[in-house]
């Protein structure tokens, strides 16, 4: 392809262009801010999934988990729920992307395994999420 028609983005610039779009259309406030939070959560799934198999290798997280997790984003918005709960949470999701979409809502996260537990501490705490919670 001729460098004038090759596109100057990265790709991680078009994720994280295709997930603020994302966030913009389901209404998000701060859509900027919530897709640099949900790229730290990919980040920190791929960093800890070979010891904890967090997610299929070669899934595409944005797509499958992410935008999956949001679906429900409307609904959640029209019902205004107070706390949420993500039993079995493995990755995080649906969880931690509807922490950071709904930071009025208190999202505790549910999971037995003790590593993936350790996982979902540490994405908590990478995130700065106050208003998430792990039960192990």
């Amino acid at each position: 392809m001729p460098p004038e028609t090759r596109s100057s983005t990265k790709p991680g610039e078009r994720e994280r262009a295709r997930l603020q779009k994302a966030l913009e259309a389901l209404g998000v406030e701060s859509a900027a801010d919530a897709a640099l939070l949900l790229e730290r959560h990919i980040s920190e799934i791929k960093k800890w999934n070979s010891a904890c198999k967090l997610v299929a290798k070669g899934e595409d997280l944005l797509e499958r988990h992410v935008l999956d997790s949001l679906a429900a984003l409307p609904v959640l918005r029209e019902l205004n729920p107070e706390t949420l709960a993500d039993v079995g949470s493995g990755a995080g999701f649906p969880g931690i992307p509807l922490a950071v979409c709904l930071p009025q809502c208190e999202v505790t996260l549910i999971e037995k395994k003790g590593r993936r537990a350790g996982f979902l501490r540490n994405a908590a705490a990478i995130l700065g999420l106050k208003n998430l919670h792990v039960v192990e």
